[in-house]
């Protein structure tokens, strides 16, 4: 923040002050934090059913395919807001190829389309509407 100005409606004198900017990082870091917990949980979940090896039930893989599908999906959605947003709070200068903040962006984005949120969130739905646990398979997150 050595290089942005705050909002001249803000009444402050540094970016690192600006209501707007503070607010955004705060956004950014809920966001991140979420994405954080969710995937360890998923993690974990994963570790114990994985332990299971042959007991593991047909609920309890569809359950941690749900998990795991939630924390792709929020993580990709937390990702794809702080690396727009970041470019909102540091100005029209960080937009320029030398920083390369938008790489970011583009790397999250690629991310989501070799591995479609969009199929994560059908999933989900399904689970929590229908309480149909997914199909193994590619999109499921775990296709054992």
């Amino acid at each position: 923040m050595t290089k942005s100005r705050p909002c001249i409606a803000s009444g402050v004198d540094q970016a690192a002050q600006d209501p707007f900017i503070l607010r955004q990082y705060g956004e950014f870091w809920l966001e991140l934090q979420g994405a954080i917990l969710l995937v360890e949980q998923a993690a974990n979940n994963l570790d114990e059913i994985w332990a299971k090896e042959f007991k593991l039930t047909e609920l309890e893989r569809g359950e941690s395919a749900v998990l795991i599908a939630t924390a792709n999906a929020f993580a990709a959605k937390a990702g794809l807001a702080i690396s727009s947003g970041i470019l909102e709070v540091t100005g029209a200068r960080s937009t320029a190829s030398q920083y390369g903040f938008d790489r970011f962006w583009r790397n999250v984005r690629t991310h989501t389309l070799h591995n479609p949120t969009v199929y994560k969130l059908r999933n989900i739905g399904n689970w929590v509407l229908n309480g149909e646990i997914p199909e193994p398979g590619v999109y499921s997150q775990t296709g054992f």
